[in-house]
């Protein structure tokens, strides 16, 4: 709720707070880091939530997917590898995930990958 309104800092505060940090609270504060344009703090709390034990899921990869999208950074969230990472997931890839990966290549002009995809 405090990342919707735009209150990042009240929002990281609460999930600091929190007693059980699993992978739906992680998943959030990333999402809310995405959405404001904080793509470098949300690859470092994918990082902390790898380092801690956590899978990131659909969600996780979609969130970070999204935060390197807005802020830009299309090294951190190199498309080829983030294909190469869908292929060989667990997880079965979703529309959703399909989607967010075809948006990335069409925003960062990767013509050829967004080809790929739409025929996948």
């Amino acid at each position: 709720m405090y990342a919707k309104c735009g209150d990042r800092g009240a929002a990281r505060e609460a999930f600091d707070r929190m007693l059980h940090r699993d992978v739906i609270p992680r998943n959030t504060i990333i999402m809310a880091y995405a959405v404001h344009g904080f793509g470098r703090f949300s690859v470092q709390l994918v990082s902390e939530m790898k380092e801690k034990g956590f899978k990131p899921n659909e969600s996780t990869f979609v969130s970070l997917l999204s935060s390197c999208s807005i802020s830009g950074m299309v090294e951190e969230g190199n498309l080829e590898q983030a294909k190469i990472f869908i292929d060989e997931i667990s997880l079965f890839p979703t529309a959703r995930i399909w989607g967010s990966l075809l948006t990335a290549s069409r925003n960062n002009q990767n013509i050829e990958l967004a080809g790929l995809l739409a025929h996948s």
